[in-house]
């Protein structure tokens, strides 16, 4: 039936043309729509699923905390990025990106109601051109395309993390034509993280130290990560034994717990106010960290922060291997110039020049190498 229609309205057209033509009335042009049409292209996200979005993108909300930084590292801006999650917007205003991408301040942040779900109506309001999501806030991924939005869903695995972390590079990559930049990115971390891991693979087990990773300290308890969390490759592969690996997910630990397991280094999150000197000084009300062998041989460490913090998956992750590999063994790695590193990083990846004091502030100077 539509075929017979289309053949018909040519015809009824250039009969009407010509009649019109034959009564000597002149013939106008039909109106054209000046709108462009939106061109578009088709992204595969990590369902596996088709998600049809503007070749252009010119307006995103990113609700994963670690993908407006990534945006920026594969983009070189963030005039893109309208909406993020409050507690990436944390690290933007108190990290180096606030400076180097100021403009990643502007994003909105309140349509972010709990968690990882959001106000549909505030959402809408930024006229996103494509929404990235978690996937596992499947209930907010189908309001989101039910209000008729194009979602790209995002994971997180267990297992060899920077697999998954690629996938977030090829996404963002394609998202924006920079596909040569995201590979770019993926194959210098590849290559870093496979120097740490050579040389590591000759220490011997026994020569590991036990590694407790503090994330958060909330009502006496220790959130910490267990051997399926993608915190878990960075902290092994780099030479440590993390002393909750038999755990899953993230969890909470009582003091008895940790003094069980007695870790001979504790790195410390930036997803806490902590700091070294508040553990390594007793600082912490009602606990008492004293006979922790990490704390006996100060070797508590709070994890740099740069563009984005260094322990989850982010474009300046592989020189956490560098630095938590130097700080496992200091003696193996006396090579390894962090300052410098990182300084050289900037300025071939980001072509920006770090001042010494940014340096500082990125590595924790004060914190790390002033004990």
């Amino acid at each position: 039936m539509k075929n017979r229609i289309a053949k018909t309205i040519p015809m009824a057209l250039a009969l009407i043309v010509m009649l019109t033509m034959a009564a000597g009335c002149p013939v106008q042009a039909p109106e054209v729509d000046p709108t462009p049409i939106a061109e578009t292209r088709i992204i595969v996200d990590q369902r596996g699923i088709e998600v049809e979005v503007p070749k252009q993108i010119e307006r995103l909300v990113a609700l994963p905390k670690p993908l407006p930084s990534i945006i920026y590292s594969i983009v070189g801006s963030g005039e893109s990025v309208v909406g993020m999650h409050p507690i990436a917007m944390v690290a933007v205003e108190r990290s180096i990106l606030a400076k180097m991408a100021p403009e990643m301040l502007k994003a909105e942040i309140g349509f972010v109601t709990t968690g990882w779900e959001v106000s549909l109506e505030e959402l809408l309001k930024l006229n996103p051109d494509v929404v990235l999501q978690w996937s596992h806030v499947p209930e907010s991924v189908e309001a989101m395309e039910r209000a008729g939005l194009p979602v790209i869903v995002i994971e997180v695995r267990t297992g060899h993390s920077q697999d998954n972390f690629e996938e977030w590079l090829r996404i963002v990559g394609e998202l924006f034509g920079k596909e040569e930049r995201a590979a770019e990115l993926a194959g210098m971390q590849r290559e870093i993280i496979s120097e740490i891991m050579t040389r590591v693979a000759e220490i011997e087990q026994a020569d590991r130290p036990r590694t407790l990773l503090l994330f958060r300290l909330e009502n006496g308890l220790v959130k910490t990560v267990g051997g399926d969390f993608h915190h878990n490759f960075w902290i092994e592969e780099s030479g440590g034994i993390n002393v909750a690996r038999d755990l899953s997910g993230r969890k909470n630990v009582d003091k008895e717990q940790i003094l069980e397991w007695n870790p001979e280094v504790i790195f410390i999150s930036n997803f806490t106010d902590i700091m070294p000197q508040d553990i390594l000084e007793n600082r912490i009300p009602g606990q008492d960290w004293s006979h922790i062998d990490a704390v006996i041989n100060g070797r508590v460490y709070k994890i740099p922060e740069g563009v984005y913090r260094w322990e989850p998956p982010n474009a300046e992750r592989a020189l956490l291997f560098k630095w938590a590999a130097q700080k496992y063994f200091p003696e193996v790695f006396a090579d390894l110039d962090m300052q410098q590193i990182v300084r050289e990083f900037y300025r071939e990846f980001f072509e920006y020049e770090l001042t010494d004091e940014e340096i500082r502030t990125i590595l924790h100077y004060d914190a790390n190498y002033a004990n």
